[in-house]
């Protein structure tokens, strides 16, 4: 597996979710934002479909290539539905280009990039908690 910003941002969605305890703070709602609609249309369109197939591809696309980013798109489903049956909805929201979006591209860029110079494995990343205040 290849060090991506589409990794990079899966795993940011993913932490999001994980990072408290939403429902237990009395969240009936979480709402992501991300500039990339590869997130968006995979997690609302693309995903349901997936597991839906039982992550099989259909006929026409069967080419011998796996799903990008299988193991996220799992975690963020599981995730997702865990939250569901806990009572919280997650909503992900497209948004568009901005300075504060371009800053926040580079720096997922430089991260990626980084990552791949050092050689560090793909699994590897740090799960950051919240703590209620």
């Amino acid at each position: 597996m290849d060090h991506t910003s589409n990794r990079a941002k899966l795993r940011a969605v993913i932490a999001a979710l994980q990072f408290r305890s939403w429902h237990g703070e009395g969240w009936r709602r979480v709402v992501v934002l991300t500039d990339l609609e590869y997130i968006v249309k995979g997690a609302t369109e693309w995903l349901p479909k997936w597991v839906g197939r039982r992550w099989r591809k259909s006929k026409a696309v069967r080419s011998g290539r796996k799903y990008a980013n299988r193991d996220l798109w799992g975690e963020l489903q599981h995730r997702i539905e865990e939250l569901g049956g806990e009572g919280c909805e997650v909503s992900l929201w497209l948004v568009r280009d901005g300075e504060l979006i371009r800053q926040t591209k580079a720096a997922a860029r430089l991260a990626a990039w980084e990552g791949k110079k050092e050689g560090l494995p793909v699994e590897r990343f740090t799960r950051l908690f919240g703590i209620m205040i």
